[in-house]
């Protein structure tokens, strides 16, 4: 009798360890590197315009919002040593900048649509016109701005 017993026990377990495994399709999966609960992921965020950013009381050159790939600025005639390119881009890779006979840079595209994005100061005095070209996959959305400085 005490085998019945103990085969009865076991059989118990099993089946409340089997039943215990089965889940729920509406049950989130566990996160097994964090050790937390998972949530479903956040939906992508669709950004159409990107508008560009810079200083009200810049002298602007020229502007180009809500772009993808690629794109020129120019030429102009420049009062001033030194421009000011200022960059937004939303997306996973980057956006090339160029300016001929003056410098380039890459600028990494960010995930966050509200970031303010960054300024770069190129020396022009060097050259007679001012040229820039940016350039990205079509995924990302760009957008610059070039102001005298």
């Amino acid at each position: 009798m005490d085998k019945v017993r103990v085969v009865g026990v076991v059989v118990g377990i099993l089946l409340i360890a089997a039943f215990a495994s089965c889940t729920d399709a509406s049950t989130p999966p566990i996160n097994t590197t964090s050790g937390s609960v998972s949530t479903t992921p956040s939906p992508s965020v669709l950004i159409t315009e990107l508008p560009s950013d810079y200083p009200p009381d810049s002298v602007l050159l020229g502007e180009l919002s809500s772009r993808h790939g690629t794109a020129e600025l120019g030429p102009y005639v420049v009062a001033t040593p030194s421009v000011a390119v200022f960059i937004r881009c939303f997306g996973e890779s980057q956006l090339q900048i160029t300016i001929p006979g003056v410098g380039e840079l890459d600028q990494d595209c960010v995930d966050d649509p509200l970031d303010p994005g960054t300024m770069h100061v190129f020396d022009v005095r060097y050259v007679d016109t001012v040229t820039v070209r940016a350039s990205s996959d079509n995924s990302n959305l760009w957008a610059i701005a070039v102001t005298e400085h």
